[in-house]
């Protein structure tokens, strides 16, 4: 019975998980250096749904 549970903790692991995926392959594209300017003004008020009143 040991066993069995160790087994199963040992395959719940996501690192183990991942490391046993193959690679897949990806295109790759050449850039150019430069700059790039671009920006936006937003105007309004963030509230949270819920609120915690911290106190010392």
């Amino acid at each position: 019975m040991l066993a069995a549970l160790t087994s199963a903790c040992q395959n719940s692991d996501p690192a183990a998980k991942a490391l046993s995926l193959p690679a897949l392959p990806v295109k790759l594209q050449k850039i150019d250096a430069g700059t790039l300017e671009e920006s936006s003004v937003f105007v309004g008020t963030l509230e949270a749904q819920q609120k915690v009143t911290l106190q010392p």
